[in-house]
């Protein structure tokens, strides 16, 4: 990487990198689509025969004067005079104070100006892709200049891609890394001026791609693109000088083929290090429409792009940014840009209503018009409140509100009896029925809920409104949460769209009420936390499964704000001591948690800030957005999420691509990949779980859980997490394949939101302000290395992660300790194997914190039920499923924690003894051996314990309580 670095002032910094960039504002494409109706008139307005509605109106003209004039309008046919009079109501009387509570604001005045020019980034909500723009002239070779301030931050590698706004037949040529002037980044950080150069630059085009070139080219052709679009693609490290970034500007020379302005967007780049990169993976970030007429502008799938441009652009995405710019700056501009787009989508879908959904490559066969549930339901969410701001725009007229509002009256239409479908006869390969599921039936109910509280003027907005009410009914049980109160899908950000969107409902519906009692109960599962079981204790949401990886779920992002809705509704002090960072409320007596029907586990100390966290996925046959990535595990402390999911960046399809490794290999999560095959991939939305929990246990100083995935043909994989609280946990994997002669290969994966550093076989990831160490013990034909990945933080990045692999006949191993380190926490982990009995594995695990060295014995039997053998750990034995003993620096057993077993011996000599199985069982010494603190989880009333005393006892305590003990020579005998 090359830079130069000098020391400037701040002021004097910025005078130099930023200039004034030009902003279109005429959209090009403002020629106004012909109006094709959704409806006729007599359909929508009814048609009267001097005595009833031989037709009746899609309109309630009782609901008020005002809309008993559009009535009479009606009756008497005149059918303009209905549509001014109705425009004229909605506009200048009608009250729309739902619209505020039911939408965001999202304003980025830079890409709404870019969606007005018809150039669409994917996420389109909000500035998406976008970042800024600058504005060129002439044929000679000049500097464009581009503000990153805001992005730069804490990025360390990321990428730009530039091209044109304006469509022609010719390249703009940009400088590349080899060019007369190297592109530039320069950063104001600390004080310094920094100036790095890229890494990688490359042009990219359908087909093809042209690596570190000494000229970039840049072309926008075709409608969105053609084979001879290109995009120009600048690669930076900045690991080094991205923190504190107070300003930050990018710099290339480039030379236009026009005398006229030219605009050149800057975006981020998807996948910015990814030596297979393709124009696929790319291209569904931006369409360009700039300049389209209506015949030009398609609103069906492009060839060669992603399926996301038929979600995105479907749902009207664009609109909220176009009108929420609007009502800052009343500039017309983007207002007409909105109602013209809305109704293109109009004129060439409002024909073409289908009862039926498309999928797959089918999609494209309905132009994006009505792909699915989700999609309508999210448009016509989007659409509602926003027209109280687009009916003072000069450009809606009665006309045009007219046929949005049919266009929104067959929208609930559609949503209404969506789930009563027919497939036509032979046809079952296009379409699919829609049926309940997850986030598809949570949106269909709030789609027709908005219409309904939005426009009550509807004739059927009652009974849209208590359709969808009754739906809530058994909305919760049949579609959105497992029996054991978990969100039924496999992404945990998923469960909040579906609750926070619909609790400003709650404000409309009679409190008392059968159906405000019904939506609390969908609510309240909530209160069973596990929302809040699925953050970590900052707030970070558990990623895994299609959990998104930009925008609102990029890592480190605070998702505690989703539960100050439900805190409107139902006090609970633990919900509002988690939700207020332990500044109110009281917080909550559970912390670990299993949900056994849906298959996942929360292994926490607390829910403050600095605890420690552990989450482990077993779900499969349990909702939707799955990944093959049973037994993967997230990890999180001290404010940090330390092992991650990789995340999901879009749906793209495209083999080999980032995005089907990120969704589609087991190797991109935190579990074992079997003869480099992903597990076998379930999309059932059925709660059919046949994996199964062997185990689970929790009390205060020590949790145990056990599993095992059923999805690799010919093999079966356990997986134990022990968790030694609070401080650490251990990994232990048993794969046994069904034919015990073949040499398999296994790798074990770990990702992390940094780079993982290998030693030996032992990896370091270290993460703002804390790390984790993944140490190896099964090392027995084992290989560590540091393989390139890829993982969504704050962008795309291309980070090492730690494998360790395996190729052996038989079953294999490992086991594996995971330890965060805070920033002050200097202790080094190491672990090495000791023999242990048949059937089980044990290691030796070394702490060294400077001057001390403190070590605990590890054992597990492999075994599943039944009585359990007794298994020997260098000077322990144990005859249960598994047992931690601590010593502390001086070799002294300090604690012992033991589950499902009765005995720990050391040297022969018991330490502990119930005279029945304990469940899960710590038994601490002071450093004199007076004083004993016990804790018990399960049932264990009438348990005699005999606990090692040999100096005699001061206290001992059960469970936090005071307890009396009887003396038995150098024992105490304490009864449950």
């Amino acid at each position: 990487m090359k830079y130069n670095r000098s020391v400037l002032s701040l002021a004097a910094a910025l005078s130099l990198l930023f200039g004034t960039f030009c902003m279109p504002r005429t959209a090009s494409g403002s020629e106004w689509y012909d109006i094709r109706p959704s409806m006729t008139d007599e359909v929508f307005f009814g048609v009267w025969d001097g005595a009833d509605w031989t037709v009746a109106p899609k309109l309630d003209y009782t609901a008020n004067e005002r809309m008993a004039r559009v009535g009479e309008y009606a009756a008497q046919g005149e059918y303009v005079l209905a549509a001014r009079a109705f425009f004229d109501y909605c506009k200048n009387y009608k009250l729309w104070d739902p619209a505020e509570s039911l939408t965001a604001a999202i304003s980025d005045s830079g890409a709404s100006a870019m969606i007005a020019e018809q150039m669409f980034f994917n996420p389109t909500q909000g500035s998406g892709d976008y970042l800024t723009q600058a504005t060129v002239r002439g044929t000679q070779w000049q500097k464009a200049q581009f503000d990153v301030t805001n992005f730069v931050n804490n990025k360390g590698t990321f990428g730009f891609y530039i091209t044109p706004l304006q469509k022609a037949d010719a390249d703009v040529q940009i400088s590349g890394i080899g060019g007369g002037f190297c592109p530039t980044l320069t950063i104001i950080t600390d004080g310094n001026y920094v100036q790095l150069q890229p890494i990688r630059t490359y042009t990219l085009s359908p087909g093809s791609r042209a690596d570190d070139p000494d000229t970039l080219l840049a072309r926008q052709c075709g409608m969105p693109y053609n084979s001879d679009s290109k995009m120009a693609y600048f690669i930076f490290d900045a690991e080094d000088y991205s923190r504190n970034v107070t300003a930050a500007s990018f710099e290339v020379l480039v030379k236009s083929y026009t005398e006229d302005d030219l605009t050149l967007p800057l975006g981020v780049a998807h996948d910015p290090d990814a030596l297979d990169t393709s124009w696929k993976d790319q291209v569904q970030r931006v369409y360009n429409y700039y300049g389209a007429t209506a015949d030009e502008f398609d609103w069906s799938l492009p060839l060669d792009a992603a399926l996301i441009w038929n979600e995105s652009l479907s749902r009207l995405d664009f609109i909220g940014p176009l009108v929420n710019s609007y009502v800052e700056t009343r500039d017309e501009f983007y207002a007409e840009s909105a109602i013209r787009l809305m109704l293109d989508l109009f004129y060439d879908h409002g024909n073409g209503l289908s009862k039926y959904r498309y999928t797959g490559s089918a999609a494209a066969l309905n132009g994006g018009g009505w792909p699915n549930a989700l999609v309508v339901a999210v448009r016509v969410m989007g659409v509602c409140p926003r027209l109280s701001e687009l009916v003072k725009s000069k450009y809606m007229t009665a006309e045009r509100f007219a046929e949005i509002m049919k266009n929104i009256f067959l929208t609930a239409e559609w949503l209404r009896d969506n789930d009563q479908i027919e497939v036509p006869p032979g046809a079952q390969e296009i379409y699919t029925a829609y049926g309940p599921r997850g986030n598809e039936v949570t949106y269909m109910v709030k789609g027709i809920l908005t219409t309904a509280v939005v426009f009550p003027e509807f004739a059927y907005a009652e009974h849209w409104y208590d359709l969808a009410l009754r739906r809530i009914e058994w909305y919760a049980g049949n579609c959105v949460l497992t029996p054991d109160n978990a969100y039924i899908e496999a992404s945990p950000h998923y469960s909040r769209g579906a609750y926070v969107t619909l609790i400003p409902f709650l404000k409309y519906v009679p409190e008392g009420s059968a159906v405000y009692e019904s939506l609390l109960r969908v609510l309240l599962p909530w209160s069973e936390y596990n929302y809040m079981q699925s953050l970590t204790p900052a707030g970070d949401c558990v990623r895994y499964g299609d959990n998104p990886a930009s925008g609102a779920g990029a890592m480190f992002s605070d998702f505690r704000s989703g539960l100050s809705a439900i805190l409107k509704y139902a006090e609970d002090d633990g919900l509002r001591y988690f939700y207020s960072a332990g500044k109110e409320g009281k917080a909550p007596a559970e912390t670990s948690k299993l949900y056994p029907v849906k298959g996942e586990a929360f292994l926490r100390t607390g829910w403050d800030r600095d605890d420690l966290f552990l989450f482990v996925n077993n779900d499969k046959g349990v909702g939707g957005h799955q990944h093959p990535d049973d037994l993967a595990v997230v990890a999180a402390a001290y404010g940090r999420t330390l092992l991650a999911d990789t995340g999901t960046v879009t749906y793209n399809e495209t083999a080999g691509s980032t995005d089907v490794w990120m969704r589609y290999t087991t190797e991109a999560h935190n579990t074992v990949t079997i003869n480099d095959q992903a597990q076998a991939f379930y999309d059932n939305m059925s709660i059919t779980n046949d994996n199964d929990t062997h185990y689970w246990t929790t009390q205060a100083e020590f949790d145990f859980w056990q599993g095992n995935t059923k999805t690799w043909d010919g093999f079966t994989h356990d997986r134990a997490i022990t968790f030694v609280r609070p401080n650490y946990w251990i990994v232990s994997d048993i794969i046994v394949p069904e034919d015990g002669t073949r040499v398999n290969n296994y790798k074990q994966n770990w990702h992390a939101p940094a780079h993982f550093e290998i030693a030996g076989n032992k990896g370091r990831a270290n993460v703002i302000d804390a790390s984790i160490q993944v140490v190896q013990s099964d090392t027995e034909h084992l290989q560590t290395s540091a393989p390139i990945g890829y993982m969504w933080v704050d962008a795309l990045k291309r980070l090492t992660y730690m494998r360790s692999e395996k190729n052996t006949a038989g079953q294999a191993t490992f086991d594996t300790i995971l330890y965060p380190n805070s920033s002050n926490d200097l202790t080094e982990v190491f672990a090495e194997k000791i023999v242990a009995g048949a059937n089980s594995t044990a290691s030796k695990i070394t702490f060294e914190d400077g001057a001390n060295v403190t070590r605990d014995y590890y054992y597990l039997s492999y075994q599943v039920g039944g009585t359990f053998p007794v298994g020997y750990f260098d000077k322990y034995s144990f005859d249960g499923k598994t047992a931690v003993c601590e010593t502390d620096a001086a070799g002294r057993t300090i604690a012992v924690n033991m589950a499902f077993g009765t005995a720990v011996t050391e040297d022969g000599a018991d330490l502990v003894r119930a005279d029945r199985v304990a469940e899960n069982m710590t038994v601490e010494w002071d450093s004199n051996l007076k004083e004993i603190k016990v804790t018990l989880a399960g049932d264990a009333a009438g348990t005699k314990i005999r606990i090692y005393a040999p100096r005699g006892t001061e206290e001992i305590t059960l469970n936090g309580e005071l307890r009396e003990a009887e003396r038995d020579g150098d024992y105490c005998i304490l009864y449950v």
